[in-house]
Formats: structure tokens, C-alpha cells, sequence
């Protein structure tokens, strides 16, 4: 975590203010599945775009949450005939890293 103080990857940030929508629900939906479009992360939580100043930024989050979990999706399924439910937790611990801030890897874990 360069850069950034430790206890700031539990500071959930609010990006839709209009509809109290935070980058933690933004990033569970797009994870999940449940939105396949930035525009139906409004829908999923039963609101609309009100002043629009977030539609970037949901945009952004929304992006990189679905990349990331299509990352853990395609290592699950590589590793799923190795590894079984190992590969289920791999993909869950990709999912999470959104979560926790998305870059929080231990240089000792990287390493190893």
C-alpha cells in the first residue's frame, strides 16, 4: 500500500450521494453479477441517476470491479480442475481485494 495510511482501506466511500450509493455496494453488485451495465447499478438498487455528477465515477468503479471479476473468474476456471474449491477461494479472494481497497498485497506475499 504505497502511498496510502493502513486504516483507509475500511473508509467506504460514498459515490452516489443523491442515492446514498457507496463504492463497496458499486463493487459487490458488479462482482456479483447482478448489473451487467454501469447504468443498472441505479436499477439494482431500485433508483435512478438524480444530478448525474456520479455517472463517472460509477462508471470507473463499475469497470474495474467487472474486470477484476472476470479475473477470478477465468483463474477459477483454470484452476478448478487442479485444485477444486481452492479455486472458489481464489476467485472469492480476488472479489474481496476490490473490497479492501484492491491493491493491499504484503510485499512477503508476493514474494512468496
Amino acid at each position: 500500500m504505497i502511498g496510502r495510511a493502513p486504516f483507509l482501506k475500511w473508509v467506504i466511500m460514498i459515490v452516489c450521494l443523491c442515492n446514498r450509493i457507496s463504492d463497496k455496494s458499486v463493487s459487490e453488485v458488479a462482482c456479483s453479477g447482478m448489473c451487467r451495465t454501469a447504468g443498472e447499478v441505479y436499477r439494482c438498487f431500485g433508483c435512478r441517476v438524480q444530478c448525474g455528477k456520479c455517472v463517472p465515477e460509477m462508471r470507473r468503479l463499475f469497470h474495474e470491479a467487472r474486470a477484476v471479476a472476470q479475473a477470478a473468474q477465468m483463474q477459477a476456471a483454470t484452476l478448478q480442475d487442479h485444485t477444486g474449491c481452492e479455486a472458489v477461494c481464489a476467485a472469492a479472494a480476488l472479489c474481496g481485494a476490490i473490497e479492501a481497497g484492491g491493491d493491499d498485497v504484503d510485499d512477503s506475499e508476493a514474494a512468496a
